[in-house]
């Protein structure tokens, strides 16, 4: 069989306005749902471990195409399943994708609005 990848995709948008005096608090998203808004100053929380169970490739995330690496504010677990964003703000405005190369072709995507 040969190589396929799979991939969720996270279209982010953000306003200042939206930033409140409230603490942080996870957002989690799931790609049971394809659309989301998110304020300024949260933490994100996606995670692709529906989509990526069962394959066996690498998994990567990309912004606007191009490869995320970890930095003060955005981590990831061991295995690459879940992204964390912390105190998200404008500069994290762009295409999310999640990525997974492995025997099946599926694809899947989703946007979300900060």
């Amino acid at each position: 069989m040969g190589r396929g990848s799979i991939s969720i995709l996270l279209l982010i948008s953000l306003s200042l306005s939206s930033v409140s005096s409230r603490p942080p608090s996870d957002i989690q998203l799931h790609e049971s749902h394809t659309d989301y808004v998110v304020e300024a100053g949260r933490r994100l929380v996606v995670d692709c471990g529906e989509t990526v169970a069962g394959q066996s490739g690498p998994v990567s995330w990309l912004k606007d195409g191009t490869p995320l690496k970890p930095n003060s504010r955005i981590s990831f677990n061991l295995n690459k399943q879940r992204m964390k964003i912390r105190n998200v703000s404008l500069k994290d405005n762009g295409e999310y994708s999640c990525q997974v190369r492995g025997e099946k072709g599926d694809r899947y995507n989703m946007s979300l609005s900060v």
